[in-house]
């Protein structure tokens, strides 16, 4: 697998997160990491997951940020069952799991989308949703999964 050692955030800002997890954090979250390991070769046909070892590394400095926090790291090739099983077809992808429910987000969890990564496990962790009822009910009214076609 994947080995980086270096912490992808500052002494600050892991000090920030370790504030905000302390706080959002009810229960246990699980965090698998879907990497891929890079062949060295670039193949235009094919991912070469540019971020898979930064985004590794970033989780793995949560989990030792808070100990409501475990990882699993998966191979996407080596692990291509259980992948297609759980519609993991993108590296890095990050599944955050709690309660029987979890979040998939695909890519860098980096910059702006920290927070909101760091936000949706505080939610999946306390079993609450952002969402008012409007909003809510027309959530309810989908019937299939909506997917971005552009």
């Amino acid at each position: 697998m994947i080995g980086v050692s270096r912490s992808p955030l500052s002494r600050e800002n892991e000090n920030n997160l370790r504030r905000i997890l302390n706080e959002g954090l009810a229960r246990p979250v699980g965090i698998d990491v879907w990497t891929k390991q890079h062949s060295g070769l670039v193949l235009p046909d094919r991912d070469n997951c540019e971020h898979c070892e930064e985004q590794l590394a970033l989780m793995r400095q949560f989990v030792r940020i808070n100990p409501l926090l475990s990882i699993t790291p998966y191979d996407i090739d080596r692990h291509a069952a259980r992948a297609a099983q759980i519609g993991v077809d993108m590296t890095p992808t990050t599944l955050v799991r709690c309660a029987g429910r979890s979040v998939q987000f695909v890519g860098m969890a980096d910059g702006t989308l920290l927070r909101p990564f760091v936000d949706v496990m505080g939610y999946l962790s306390s079993g609450t949703s952002p969402l008012h009822d409007g909003p809510r009910a027309v959530l309810s009214t989908l019937t299939e999964p909506v997917e971005d076609r552009k």
